[in-house]
């Protein structure tokens, strides 16, 4: 079993560009900015509605957080 996570988690909002794809440098600016300013996660794709988009856009989105974030 794992430990709980504690700290401060700030939901990202997934910026989507004009062509109706993930605006991936965006988010990675975001997110940076949150965890600079004090957050200890940024869990993606979670509260705003991001489960009604595609697939393979909800996929690319925790890869290039996890490749250029974490």
């Amino acid at each position: 079993m794992s430990k709980a996570k504690k700290g401060v988690y700030a939901a990202a909002i997934t910026p989507i560009g004009a062509d109706g794809e993930p605006d991936l440098k965006g988010l990675i600016n975001y997110c940076r900015g949150l965890i600079a300013i004090g957050c200890d996660g940024v869990p993606p794709l979670g509260t705003m509605g991001a489960a009604a988009l595609p697939f393979l856009f909800r996929q690319r989105v925790p890869e290039a957080l996890a490749r250029d974030v974490a």
